[in-house]
């Protein structure tokens, strides 16, 4: 059995319930645990443990809390995931390879890092303290996941080593979504959806 924790800094926003799809579909030979800092209401139950840091406390306490906590965050993170004794630390989402590389650290294991979208180089394009980050996640991952080309020449401007960067598209179940084959008239309006969390 191989032991995996799931890193991520909330459980789990409205956009993003093909994590909980991907996970679902890892081998049975693969344990996971998701751990974050936060969960979103009402929260969704992860194939498998979730593990999240509980909020500060309410009131004036709960304020000093909120400021104070930030700068323990980190090795709070690091002492939940040493604690469940994983093979692998995998962040998902650039920001949260941050802390992956402190928990994998002090779990003993590696961490790899996916990035999904904005993370990949509006985060870094924007912040030179995330650019310095950025090539510190970068020098310490295992293994860095792009969801394609694009995002994997961006993550090597941004200084990933293209030889420890891999595709790993995001799954779309097709079997799932039945097709209706349509044929506009030219008569009526032309409807078109676009979903998306824009």
């Amino acid at each position: 059995m191989t032991r995996v924790v799931q890193l991520l800094d909330q459980w789990l926003p409205r956009t993003q319930p093909w994590l909980t799809t991907a996970f679902r579909h890892l081998p049975t030979a693969v344990e996971s645990t998701v751990v974050c800092r936060r969960l979103t209401a009402p929260p969704v139950a992860p194939p498998g443990d979730l593990v999240h840091l509980a909020r500060a406390p309410g009131g004036p306490l709960g304020r000093v809390v909120d400021v104070v906590l930030p700068a323990w965050e980190p090795r709070r993170i690091a002492a939940v995931v040493a604690a469940r004794r994983p093979d692998l630390v995998h962040a998902h989402f650039g920001a949260a390879g941050w802390d992956a590389r402190t928990a994998a650290a002090r779990a003993g294991c590696l961490f790899i890092v996916s990035f999904y979208g904005l993370d990949a180089d509006a985060l870094p394009r924007g912040s030179r303290r995330w650019r310095d980050r950025y090539r510190r996640i970068f020098d310490e991952a295992a293994l860095v996941l792009a969801l394609g080309p694009w995002m994997a020449d961006t993550l090597v401007e941004h200084g990933a080593d293209p030889e420890r960067i891999a595709i790993h598209h995001l799954g779309v179940p097709v079997g799932d979504l039945a097709f209706r084959g349509r044929r506009w008239d030219g008569a009526r309006p032309l409807r078109v959806l676009i979903a998306s969390s824009f």
